[in-house]
Formats: structure tokens, C-alpha cells, sequence
């Protein structure tokens, strides 16, 4: 949404014509002679013109080209302005490493020139690359350094475009109030400035839209008034503007109607549309079309008018426009609304594929089993034509059988109502499964976020003592004694672990998820692998909490024909659960050979697990208390390990007095 909006803000600010090869032609033809400020002026026309041209790789050489001539005629503050054109070209033309190259060059010479604006600006695009590659932790770090810049700079517009990136990034990680806090913060501080009345009815807009997603409909209204407001009073001031305005208020208009159909006020949302279509007159681009009917299309779905609202979805794709989201879940429900359940059920399959690739696995199966219901549905439907067909040549030709041709069509009517009957159960079954799938996924989006949370506290605090450390003991005025240059080098090395295992636990995830089995190549006894799993996570110096292993020799020197550095971290995670939910108590390790593997059990006497949490304990990002330390992802890691290694790992739901985890490898 942020980069075709981006390109609808810039269509209006440079009043672009209708793009024409001669025209094009013409001016190159005047470029050739032209000189001085005309040449400029050219340069700009034939920027303008070509902005929306497939040819991006021309349009580059062209900005590159006009640079070059301002540069040669001294004229910084054009050539600034070229610049961030460029910028603009690669962001909105999806030329993401192109411009993360070209961005921090752009900023340094911005900066030379003092030129603050677009030095926050070429910041913001790179910035923003990172939201399109989808990485978001990255694009929010380079916010905040964004933002500590300007601070220190004491630069306000600085700290604007920091807000309201900052906003977009949580609108896109799914933490709409924080996307609020900072969108306000953003709305807030442009208020006040002369001159960035562009960006500020860009942040009006992506703060509405979160207001609408957060159900803070209210809110958005009170926002569409103060934004009509502020066009309103620019109008009077700048009558020469009037598209760019009239865009603007069409937005306001569309974004007052969204909410207002989240209030239940359809006839109000009606007519705010009505005006919105008025500034078609001075905006009419594709882009404003796919916002006006967009809005139009849920408002008919909310009045429950599937029919119209699937007319106007698909009137938005012939568009052939992409705004930042799908249209196929819409779509979907206003199928379902018709009765279209199996169109319907395909669509949603499609849709929740693509958003989670643990539920995914389970959405498939039950999808599947849909549609093949629907194909049973259809051949019993053939076949049912095929026996009236028969039944009736028989009535027509033997008269003698009609009492037994008539027996036989109500039986089959009866045997196929009780058939009829037991599908749309089962149907109903299906669409219950179906919305718990849903509720799933759901579930799975907020473990999700909650697991960057709790990934970017584990990954914080380190960062933060190292930088401190690191800040004290490069000052020139700093003096410490050996006790305490060894107590700082301890720290940083401690937390310099902590990190590293932290990332190790990432990587150790994305194998997990991998189904490839394990090749079992080492020959180990068991004592060698609990040994080093005791020496790595020194659980035998933990205070407060007694640690038990005594090895019999008749179990402890059994060989197993195993991965031994897999088996290792597998046994490694459960002891560092246990260790981390046993403050005081006792833990402990035991060996149990049957026939066919040897278990490894470690039990503790820490907070325990709740019998119905015994399958759900393994999922990803699964935590019993979430207020403790740790990602919830070390017995996901564990089972998986296990599982391709030909084991097993269990909890023992019989044992109280805390947990008890038994991982079975075989001999």
C-alpha cells in the first residue's frame, strides 16, 4: 500500500498529462538546443512524462543525465531535487537493491549540502526497502536510527518521517497500537509544519486506515473532519492546486465512508462516496478508481449484497491494480453470503496456504477432503440421472413394471434424501472445521507476533549491555583496575554467548522444520552424550536446585547407533527447559533400556505442565508462561530432532510433582 500510494501522491504533485511518444520525441528535439533554465525546464517536462513509463532503466539514464547538467551548472538545490526523484523512481518502480545501494550515497551528499529533507527522505526509502523484502526487525532498527539522528540533529521533519514509518512497520507486524502511537505522533508533529502538507495527508491516511483496522472507527471519523479541515484551508490558500487537493479530499471522503460503514451508518458512507466520485473530475487516475470502488465493494457486502459487491471486486481486478492486499478473502465471503460454498472453500484454501505454513499443512488435508466431497457430490448427481433415465425407458417400455418402476423411484428418493442429508452434516462439519482452521491461523498470527516480541527483548537486552560496555570502555577517560577489566571482558563474553545461542536456537528452528531423516552414523554410549549435555549447560552449578545423575553401568555404557551431535542437542534442549522453569528443587537424569531404544528421561520438580498442554507444549513459539525468558521454540526443536532420528519425545503426564520429559532414541 505504501509505495502505490507514494506514486498516486507524486502522479498529483507533478500534474502528469497523458504520456504521448511525439510529445516525448518533441522535447528531446527542443533538449538538443535548449540551454540554461529552459534546458532545466525540459529536462522536467520529460521527466513528468515519462514517470509512468515501462522503460525504467531510460528513465534512470534521463535523471542521471539532468543531475549531470545541474550539477555542471552549479545549481544545487535542483540537483538535490533530482535526486530524490531518482530515489523515488527506484522505490516506486520496486527497484529495492538497486536502491539500498543508491540510497546511503544520495544521503551523503545530501547531508554535505545541509540538504535535511531529502537526506530523511532517501533514509525513509531505504528504510522502506526493507518493509517490501518483508524484513521488518530490519527496517525498524533503521527507524530508530532514523529517528536518534534526527533528535540529535533537533530536526523535526526528521522525527515525522521516522513516526510514521515507524507506524506503517507495526501496521504491517500486526501491532496496530503501536501503529497508532507512532501514526499520531506523525499526525501530531506535521500539523504544525509549513510545507509538508503532502506528507501529512499521507500519514491522515494510513492513520485512518488503523483506525478502521482496530475497529477505532470513532477515532477515524473525528480524524476524516480535522483532515477535511486542513484541505479545505489550503484550498483558499493555494487555488492554483486544486488536483492535488481535489486527490486529498478524495481520500478523506473514502476513508470517512469506511468508517462510517464500521459504525453502521450506510446511507452516511453512501453519500461520502458521492463526493469522493465529485473529485474524479481533478484525480481521475486508475489508482483513485480502485480506492472508490474498493470502499463501495465492502460497503455492499456489509448491507449483505454479495452479488453487487463481487461485480465491483471484479471491476477492481480488471484494473489489474495491486494495493497492498488480497482481494480473494473478500471475494470469498461474499460467495459464502451466496450459498457458493465450494468456490468459496477453494478461495479460502488458496488464501491460508499462503499465510502459515504449519497450519497450511492441516488446511490442505480438510480442504481437500471439500472438494473431494463436492466431486462425490457431483458423480452421485450423474449417476442419479443416469438411473431416472433407465427407470423411466423401462416405465415406457413395459408397462407390466410400473408399480415396481414407481416402489423403486421412492425408494431411491428416500435412500437419496437420507444420502443428501448425511453430506450436508457433514458439510456443516467441514465448515466448522473450516472456521476452527481459521481460529487456528489466527492464533498462530498472534503466537507469531508475540514471538518477535519476545525476540526482540532476548536480542535488546544483550545488545544493550555489550553497546554500554563497549561505549565505556572506549572512552578516553575511562580508567579501570584488572578486577574490573576482567569483570566488563566476562559480561561481553557472557552476552556475546547469550546472542549467539539465541541465533543458534533460530537456525536449530528452521531445521526443525525440515522432515529429512537424520542419518544415524555415530556409535556412542549413552554416559558420553548425557555427560556433555551436564558439562554444556553446567546445570550441576545451578544454586538452589539439586542435580541427580548416577550412571549404572549396565544401562550407562549401552551403544547406540546414532547422530551423536543431534542427539546431544536434543537432550540439551530438555534440560535447559528444565533448568529454566526450576527455580529451587531438584532435577534429574535417568537412563531406561527396553528391546528396541534407550530413554532418556529428565524430570524436575519445577511449575509443571497441565495434562491437556501435553501435544501442545511441542508447538512453535509455545510457551506456558509467557512472562518467562526464551522463544518457546527448544522442545519444538527437540521432538523434531528426535522424530528424524527414528525416536520420540513424550511428556509424562503421570508425573506431578513437575515434568517429566522422556526422549526414546533406538539402539
Amino acid at each position: 500500500m505504501m509505495r502505490n500510494f507514494a506514486c498516486v501522491l507524486l502522479f498529483l504533485l507533478l500534474g502528469v498529462p497523458a504520456t504521448r511518444a511525439d510529445r516525448i520525441d518533441s522535447l528531446k528535439r527542443e533538449l538538443a538546443m535548449a540551454t540554461g533554465e529552459q534546458k532545466s525546464k525540459i529536462y522536467g517536462q520529460l521527466y513528468q512524462l515519462s514517470f509512468n513509463s515501462a522503460n525504467v532503466d531510460s528513465l534512470l539514464a534521463l535523471m542521471e543525465e539532468w543531475a549531470a547538467f545541474e550539477r555542471q551548472q552549479g545549481n544545487a538545490e535542483t540537483e538535490g531535487k533530482v535526486r530524490n526523484h531518482k530515489l523515488a523512481v527506484l522505490s516506486n518502480y520496486g527497484r529495492d537493491e538497486a536502491l539500498l545501494a543508491e540510497a546511503p550515497l544520495q544521503m551523503a551528499w545530501f547531508e554535505e549540502h545541509e540538504m535535511w529533507d531529502y537526506y530523511y527522505s532517501a533514509w525513509e526509502s531505504k528504510a522502506t526497502s526493507y518493509v517490501y523484502s518483508n524484513k521488518l526487525q530490519t527496517a525498524l532498527h533503521e527507524t530508530r536510527l532514523m529517528l536518534e539522528d534526527a533528535q540529535a540533529r533537533n530536526n523535526n521533519y526528521g522525527r515525522a518521517v521516522s513516526y510514521q514509518l515507524a507506524g506503517v512497520i507495526y501496521e504491517d507486524m500486526g501491532q496496530l497500537d503501536e501503529a497508532i502511537v507512532n501514526l499520531r505522533r506523525a499526525y501530531d508533529m506535521l500539523k504544525t509544519m509549513e510545507m509538508k502538507e503532502d506528507m501529512f495527508f499521507t500519514v491522515c491516511d494510513y492513520l485512518s486506515q488503523v483506525y478502521d483496522q482496530n475497529g477505532n472507527y470513532e477515532e477515524s471519523l473525528k480524524l476524516t473532519h480535522d483532515w477535511e479541515g486542513e484541505i479545505m484551508r489550503l484550498q483558499t490558500k493555494k487555488p492554483g492546486n486544486q488536483g492535488y487537493l481535489q486527490g486529498a479530499l478524495l481520500s478523506c471522503y473514502v476513508q470517512r465512508a469506511s468508517a462510517l460503514k464500521g459504525l453502521g451508518h450506510y446511507s452516511e458512507a453512501w453519500k461520502e462516496l458521492d463526493k469522493a466520485k465529485e473529485c474524479l473530475e481533478y484525480v481521475n487516475l486508475p489508482l483513485t478508481h480502485y480506492r472508490i470502488t474498493l470502499c463501495k465493494a465492502h460497503l455492499l457486502l456489509a448491507e449483505k449484497k454479495p452479488a453487487q459487491a463481487l461485480e465491483c471486486i471484479d471491476s477492481i481486478e480488471r484494473m489489474g491494480i495491486e494495493m497492498g492486499g488480497s482481494l480473494d478473502v473478500f471475494r470469498a465471503d461474499a460467495l459464502m453470503m451466496l450459498n457458493r460454498h465450494a468456490d468459496a472453500a477453494q478461495i479460502y484454501r488458496n488464501a491460508y496456504l499462503r499465510k502459515d505454513s504449519v497450519f497450511n499443512r492441516d488446511m490442505r488435508t480438510q480442504l481437500d477432503e471439500l472438494s473431494t466431497l463436492y466431486r462425490l457430490d457431483e458423480t452421485a448427481m450423474k449417476a442419479q440421472n443416469e438411473r431416472n433415465r433407465v427407470k423411466n425407458r423401462f416405465i415406457f417400455i413395459i408397462i407390466t413394471v410400473v408399480l415396481v418402476a414407481l416402489l423403486l423411484f421412492f425408494a431411491t428418493r428416500y435412500i437419496s434424501g437420507k444420502r443428501l442429508a448425511q453430506k450436508s452434516r457433514e458439510l456443516e462439519e467441514l465448515n466448522e472445521r473450516l472456521r476452527q482452521a481459521s481460529l487456528q491461523a489466527e492464533n498462530s498470527s498472534k503466537m507469531k507476533s508475540d514471538f518477535i516480541k519476545s525476540i526482540s527483548h532476548e536480542i535488546r537486552t544483550p545488545l544493550n549491555i555489550l553497546s554500554g560496555f563497549t561505549q565505556v570502555i572506549t572512552s578516553p577517560y575511562s580508567e579501570f583496575t584488572p578486577e574490573q577489566l576482567k569483570d566488563i571482558h566476562h559480561r561481553i563474553n557472557e552476552n556475546t554467548d547469550r546472542i549467539v545461542k539465541l541465533v543458534n536456537k533460530m537456525l536449530e528452528l528452521s531445521d526443525a522444520n525440515s522432515h529429512a531423516v537424520i542419518v544415524r552414523e555415530d556409535t556412542v554410549m549413552a554416559r558420553d552424550i548425557v555427560e556433555d549435555v551436564v558439562k554444556y549447560v553446567e546445570i550441576a552449578s545451578t544454586p538452589q536446585v539439586a542435580f541427580n545423575w548416577e550412571p549404572g553401568e549396565d544401562v550407562a555404557s549401552t551403544l547406540l547407533l546414532t547422530h551423536r551431535n543431534y542427539a546431544f542437542k536434543a537432550l540439551a534442549c530438555l534440560v535447559d527447559n528444565a533448568q529454566k522453569f526450576t527455580e529451587q528443587g531438584m532435577i534429574a537424569i535417568r537412563l531406561k533400556k527396553t528391546p528396541t531404544c534407550l530413554n532418556f528421561i529428565v524430570e524436575d520438580t519445577g511449575i509443571g505442565i497441565a495434562p491437556d498442554q501435553a501435544e501442545s507444549i511441542f508447538d512453535e513459539f509455545m510457551k506456558v508462561d509467557k512472562y518467562t525468558d526464551g522463544a518457546g521454540i527448544g522442545l519444538t526443536v527437540a521432538r523434531s530432532i528426535a522424530r528424524r532420528l527414528g525416536g520420540d519425545i513424550k511428556l509424562d503426564t503421570n508425573y506431578t510433582a513437575g515434568a517429566r520429559f522422556v526422549m526414546s532414541l533406538p539402539l
